[in-house]
């Protein structure tokens, strides 16, 4: 067996006695084993959002991450991911450790491992309790990254004894004095594996500050009372008592360390490890820091990690860059037996001594508290169930120390049933004050929670993007997969303190009523041996008899996979046949459903989630099943009406939806979107009596699983349509974001440059179900208009749109002022239903005597790489053919850049790039060994021509390549092949082959038209990282390339970090809500700037979406940059070849492009931007500053601004941007005020 094979044997036995972890996903069973059997780079690690800007978004999100941050600091969690440059996980870190540890308890002979442990004081540290008390007074940003930063500082080490009955006991080794020097400590262990005894040691010089065995018939205990003597504890062990089987775990100091460190999630390994030597062993040096604050001071923890075996060999905690905390793995020796004897009878020192300088606090954590130990130890009221949950076999009260407040006690109460559902309460006085803290500017008065109950109890929803790492931490110590359907509440006392409930599996919610009705004080509890009655669901619990209801009860079914429609569920395919087929019987009721030999129960949900952002009524089902993987539910609810009833369904899902209002289909969505409230408007009749609605809802990506599902009143009660309109069975209205209702649409007014398009929405609102409404033009515009239908987002030419459910076409005139003279065109636009009298709705199209520029001045990056156009295969003629109807398409969007990713591996080009002036390629050169590293010949690229060229010659001139940090496997085997095998390409072998590669195509690309050439280095830098980006930036720099990071959004607010990249980073792309504190640092203000950019830096906000974006907001996007003065702006994304992923599809048949309104919106924005900085160059010229000031008053502030900005939030970033209502209408008073002055000027 060799030595990776050993480990993974081991690290299947690490954690027998703990169980799986919480969570499928996260079980350290099967995650150990199985990243033993991976390679470290196939798991790609995604980097969280700061934690500060999650918590910003709303006080309860606030709640819930500061609920991880307490709960974390006692309860386990294992972090999976992996890096992208090959650096092992934290993870796997812990279990190579964890395997390698216990490998030493393995052997046939007593084991002796000395370590060293030192303690260093934190001189400049506040007290967490002053910590807390500056985050009650002013909870901000600067006061929580202090309390954050402290609160993630060890103040000693954590180890463990095991009591008669097996149960672990904490306890803490730490300073008596905090501000005293540091202590040393000696950590003696011995282990026996013949017989599982065990005995430790830890020692200060010659006084035994601690001690604890077992001799295989009683524990040992000793630990020194208040006066110093030294008290030995002897019990013998009970039926019940088995000794630990994961000896690292609960004997080995260093990975005792890393376990607890990985409690908090968001611990990274920062950058590559370096390589040392420690008292003679080589050593990996692994730096892992927390993302959420990553400022110069932040905590930090140093593993060295011995490169034979795995094992940490020092441990090195760090804050305020000052070493906190060091454990040091001295020796391990075999054959040694105890010198305090197995039953510390020969304990070495005196047994009386005075307490100086460190100490052991002992019980610092137990189990196994009774109700009435709770409330004596509790020094704040605490709670317990009056009733159990329905099923509970086993209750499990634990205790630990309050983080924050020494002297107070934190508790949770475990119940397990034998329905595989697990309930958890938590309370903690510091956590109480937190929400206070976050909450006191809220009044929650106003905030309806989801539930209150008679007792004055209410239960607040949490958010479902905090919700697995809180309920991970919560429900780890439990023998159990973690469920399917997980949740989290707040919980509300009548008094206003707050606790935290988890709940893992599924509590329907009139339970969870019943449960929050039987809370009691614990003083109060009387043992009744009482459980919740299990839920017998009906309709009886979804029914409303008014519209006016603000919470709509549901009843819920799933969640179901798509496994069973494919081998490969995250497939177009699969996702499409689940959901077409419909899996329970929609006619009718059952409360239970059999789907594939497993049962399903509806069971009941509140559909009101609590939120601060307006998002108005909705279902988190990512909350409800605690998972955003991608999946179906059935939601059903029943209306009884007393008459007859005409109302309008507002809808919003992420993704592909249906609705059924008594077994008829009425509404039915495809795709991939973004959840807003209102999204789909679908008029509804309700008839009298019992009406039934469910709804069908599929989730399929990354963001959150949300439904908004609510009664308006009916199109005919909110517009109040004459006669006329309601015999035509319309109205037409301005398309825009404004709420219903919308103004009539009373007049089409548009304005153009010569040669160039707008596309114009007719908006209509269907009184009645109408077979078709026909549109048509007269008058002298009526030449400059084509009508187009847009159905499923596809926008065909057309005059006809049938209004019928579920999903009504949308009419729109797409009016072009190519081969027109400028002047005002008068126009009448007609819409029949053939149902009373025709609409006719005047309008103008004036050209004014302005050509649009050519010149694209911002810049639009829509992340496509020319060569995915055609399929990499520009040469063959149907693939060319494709490819110029793309980049046609491109130009008319006035993209600018021309992005290829070959760069990501460089192999992919060996067979196309040749030697120049020969017909070898890389391939063949390589294979024949011809090619001299020190005298490399030039290169041709003419294979890329009808890309590179092909896209020169039609403005996208800003050639951008991608580059990794660091290398990988893809350079080295680029180098290798062209080098030979009897070359050992070192790193700097493989730098010099890539930099030679992209330099020769550098100069091929500006022959073939590229007017600038970009390096992007990698998308995720962190402060860590960054000397590592200046060094690979410097390498590109010198061959000619600009260079940039993706995402500068982490450095924004750190004039340290920005001065530390500027050189080597020449254009900035961040997150728009990133933008103000960026330019705080590096516009200045009084001449003063903290971050004085380089000449010629760029400036570009990240942005995207898919076809289901309106085009409002596409057109948003470069009035915006003109807003903020943004160089450009980049758009995720515009065609990736899936059937999600794009903005436009290419048709087959016709061998031309359909475009989706989105496409429109971004078009007509660049062309609005390019008048813009038209005149704004010309008006800068002239010095007319009456006249700059009356540009930007169009996206100004005051009421009277056509598209104006307002201060909004963005995960808790504040900062200015054009919002609603807005529409057509907006955007072409703007531009017309725009054309206007630019024909005034001339």
């Amino acid at each position: 067996m060799n030595r990776s094979e050993q480990l993974h044997q081991l690290i299947r036995a690490a954690f027998p006695e703990e169980g799986p972890r919480a969570g499928t996903d996260e079980r350290i069973l099967h995650d150990a084993s199985t990243i033993m059997k991976q390679s470290h780079s196939a798991i790609k690690q995604e980097s969280p959002a700061s934690i500060w800007r999650h918590i910003m978004r709303s006080p309860i999100t606030r709640t819930a991450a500061m609920i991880t941050v307490i709960v974390s600091a006692f309860w386990a969690y294992y972090q999976i991911g992996g890096n992208s440059d090959g650096t092992p996980t934290v993870l796997y870190l812990l279990n190579a450790a964890t395997a390698a540890e216990n490998a030493w308890f393995a052997g046939e002979q007593t084991v002796h491992i000395v370590n060293r442990i030192v303690i260093s004081p934190q001189h400049d540290a506040n007290d967490l309790g002053i910590l807390m008390e500056n985050l009650e007074s002013n909870f901000d940003k600067a006061n929580f990254d202090a309390f954050y930063r402290r609160l993630l500082t060890p103040r000693g080490m954590e180890f463990f004894s095991l009591d008669p009955n097996g149960h672990r006991h904490n306890h803490h080794l730490e300073l008596v004095d905090p501000q005293a020097g540091k202590a040393t400590i000696e950590d003696h262990i011995w282990y026996d594996p013949s017989t599982g005894r065990y005995a430790r040691l830890l020692t200060r010089t010659d006084r035994v500050l601690f001690a604890h065995s077992f001799d295989g018939h009683h524990v040992y205990l000793a630990q020194r009372d208040d006066q110093g003597k030294l008290i030995i504890q002897s019990d013998p062990v009970t039926a019940s008592f088995s000794a630990p089987k994961n000896l690292a775990g609960f004997l080995g100091s260093t990975t005792a360390e890393v376990r607890k460190l990985l409690e908090i999630k968001d611990i990274l390994i920062r950058g590559k490890p370096t390589e040392s030597t420690i008292r003679g062993k080589a050593v990996h040096v692994y730096k892992l820091s927390y993302l959420g604050i990553m400022d110069m001071g932040s905590p930090y923890v140093q593993l060295s990690v011995d490169k034979n075996d795995q094992s940490i060999v020092r441990i090195e905690f760090i804050a305020n860059q000052k070493t906190a905390l060091t454990i040091d793995h001295l020796s391990m020796t075999p054959g040694v037996l105890p010198s305090t004897g197995w039953d510390l009878s020969a304990l070495p020192g005196s047994h009386k001594l005075p307490i100086t300088d460190v100490t052991v606090r002992h019980e610092t954590g137990r189990t196994g508290l009774t109700v009435q130990e709770m409330a004596e130890r509790a020094t704040f009221p605490v709670f317990i169930f009056g009733k159990d949950p329905y099923g509970t076999v086993h209750r499990t009260i634990s205790e630990s120390i309050d983080p924050v407040s020494q002297a107070e006690r934190l508790f949770v109460i475990m119940y397990e049933t034998q329905h595989e559902v697990a309930v958890g309460l938590f309370q903690c006085r510091t956590l109480d004050r937190y929400v206070k803290a976050q909450t006191k500017n809220v009044n929650l008065q106003t905030v309806q929670a989801i539930i209150t109950t008679s007792n004055g109890f209410k239960v607040h929803d949490l958010d479902a993007n905090v919700n697995a790492f809180i309920l991970n931490l919560l429900f780890a110590s439990l023998d159990k997969k973690a469920a399917e359907n997980r949740n989290c509440y707040l919980l509300e006392s009548p008094d206003g303190q707050f606790m935290f409930l988890g709940v893992d599996g599924w509590l329907p919610s009139n339970e969870l009523e019943q449960l929050t009705e039987s809370l009691v004080s614990a003083q109060d509890y009387v043992p009744n041996n009482e459980s919740i009655p299990k839920t017998v669901v009906d309709l009886n619990l979804a029914t409303q008899s008014t519209l006016e209801q603000r919470v709509i009860p549901w009843l819920l079914l799933g969640r179901f996979d798509f496994n069973a429609y494919s081998s490969e569920p995250a497939v177009e395919k699969a996702r499409k046949l689940a959901f077409d087929d419909e899996i329970p019987d929609l006619s009718t009721f059952t409360p239970e459903v059999r789907v594939q030999d497993k049962e399903y129960a509806w069971t009941s949900c509140y559909g009101q989630t609590i939120n601060y952002q307006n998002y108005g009524q909705s279902i988190n089902l990512g909350a409800v099943y605690g998972t955003s993987s991608p999946g179906i539910c059935y939601g059903r609810t029943r209306i009884i009406m007393s008459e007859r009833t005409e109302a309008v369904l507002g809808i919003g899902s992420p993704d592909a939806v249906k609705i059924w209002l008594n077994g008829r289909l009425i509404h039915e969505v495809w795709g991939k979107r973004g959840a807003w409230p209102d999204t789909d408007l679908v008029p509804v009749t309700l008839r009298p009596g019992e009406n039934h609605l469910v709804f069908k809802t599929m989730h399929s990506h990354g963001n959150e699983w949300r439904l908004f599902c609510h009664f308006k009143e009916g199109n005919k009660v909110i517009y109040a349509p004459t006669m006329e309109e309601r015999t035509r069975g319309f109205i037409a209205v301005q398309g825009n974001s404004r709420p219903e209702p919308r103004p009539r649409l009373q007049k089409l007014e548009v304005d153009l440059g010569r040669n160039e398009r707008d596309l114009v929405p007719v908006k209509l609102v269907s009184l009645s179900e109408l077979d078709t409404v026909s549109i048509s033009v007269s008058g002298p515009g009526a030449a400059l208009c084509t009508s187009w239908i847009e159905k499923d987002y596809q926008l065909r030419a057309g005059d006809r749109a049938p209004l019928r459910l579920p999903n009504p076409p949308r009419i729109w005139l797409e009016v072009d002022s190519h081969k027109h003279d400028p002047g005002v065109y008068e126009l009448t636009v007609s819409l029949s239903s053939g149902q009373g009298t025709e609409l006719r709705i005047p309008g103008t199209v004036t050209i004014h005597d302005v050509a649009l520029p050519e010149e694209r001045t911002v810049g639009m990056n829509p992340h496509v790489c020319v060569v995915n156009l055609s399929w990499g295969a520009g040469y063959k003629p149907e693939a060319r053919k494709r490819l110029e109807v793309f980049l046609d398409d491109l130009a008319m969007l006035r993209n600018t850049v021309c992005g290829l990713f070959y760069t990501y591996n460089p192999a992919n080009v060996l067979h196309q790039v040749k030697i120049a002036g020969t017909d070898q390629t890389l391939h063949t050169a390589g294979q024949a060994g011809i090619i001299d590293i020190n005298n490399l010949p030039d290169l041709d690229f003419s294979f890329f021509d009808p890309w590179i060229a092909g896209s020169g010659k039609r403005g996208m001139t800003r050639l951008e390549i991608n580059g990794r940090l660091y290398l990988s496997e893809h350079e080295r085997a680029f180098a290798k092949a062209v080098l030979g095998d009897d070359i050992v390409c070192s790193d700097e072998i493989s730098w010099k082959m890539l930099m030679w590669l992209h330099s020769e195509f550098r100069d091929y690309a500006i022959s073939r038209g590229m007017t600038e050439t970009w390096a992007k280095i990698d998308t995720q830098l962190t402060p860590e990282t960054i000397p590592d980006y200046v060094q690979t930036a410097r390498r590109y720099q010198t061959i000619g390339y600009r260079t940039y990071t993706s995402n500068a959004s982490n450095f924004t607010r750190e004039a340290t970090w920005l001065n530390q990249l500027n050189a080597q980073n020449d254009s900035w792309h961040m997150g728009y809500g990133n933008t103000p504190s960026f330019f705080e640092l590096t516009r200045g203000t009084q001449g003063t700037t903290a971050v004085p950019l380089d000449e010629g830096d760029q400036v570009w906000y990240n942005d995207g979406g898919n076809y289901n974006k309106p085009y409002e907001e596409g057109r948003t996007k470069a009035w915006r940059a003109c807003a903020i003065g943004a160089h450009g702006y980049t758009w995720w994304i515009y065609w990736w070849g899936n059937s999600t992923d794009q903005i436009v599809w290419y048709d087959q048949e016709t061998e031309r492009i359909i475009h989706s309104p989105i496409w429109h919106g971004l078009r007509d924005g660049n062309e609005d931007a390019a008048y813009y900085h038209m005149l704004q160059q010309r008006l800068r010229a002239q010095g007319d500053q009456e006249g700059l000031a009356r540009l930007a008053a169009l996206t100004g502030k005051t009421e009277d601004a056509p598209l104006r900005m307002i201060q909004v939030s963005y995960n808790g970033l504040v900062c200015d941007d054009i919002a609603g209502p807005i529409g057509f209408h907006q955007f072409n008073q703007a531009k017309r005020e725009v054309l206007r002055m630019l024909c005034t000027d001339q």
